[in-house]
């Protein structure tokens, strides 16, 4: 009797072992993360938003091509209604550019907090990159 209670102890060791630790789950695993700001003082947005990318298991890349993802970062007081050839340079719209030429699609904060609600057995690419 007691060899098998040690062997159970065992096998529900064993299927412990095997299901996600929630506590450690990274849902971006495997993603890079390319951050684009459109008001290039507000360094505080950018270090958020690269601790949120790192918080989630995903890496930030400098270089467009490499990365699965631009996330926009938008001023605070962004009007909606405002065409971002109204916000930003020319050096903003080359990198918006840039990543449509690599099929990079463009994402903002929203985004990362789809990717922070999904369960252990949803992964990152499941989430829809239009809305």
């Amino acid at each position: 009797a007691k060899r098998a209670r040690t062997q159970k102890s065992k096998m529900e060791s064993n299927n412990t072992e095997s299901l996600p630790d929630e506590s450690s789950y990274q849902p971006l695993r495997g993603a890079s993360v390319f951050i684009l700001l459109i008001d290039s003082t507000n360094s505080e947005s950018e270090v958020a938003a690269d601790h949120t990318v790192e918080a989630l298991g995903g890496k930030r890349t400098y270089i467009i091509s490499e990365a699965t993802h631009t996330l926009l970062i938008r001023r605070a007081y962004y009007h909606p209604d405002s065409g971002l050839d109204d916000l930003c340079g020319e050096a903003v719209l080359e990198t918006l550019r840039t990543s449509r030429h690599h099929n990079v699609p463009v994402v903002d904060a929203s985004w990362l907090e789809r990717i922070a609600g999904l369960s252990p057995n949803q992964h990152w690419s499941e989430i829809n990159v239009d809305s």
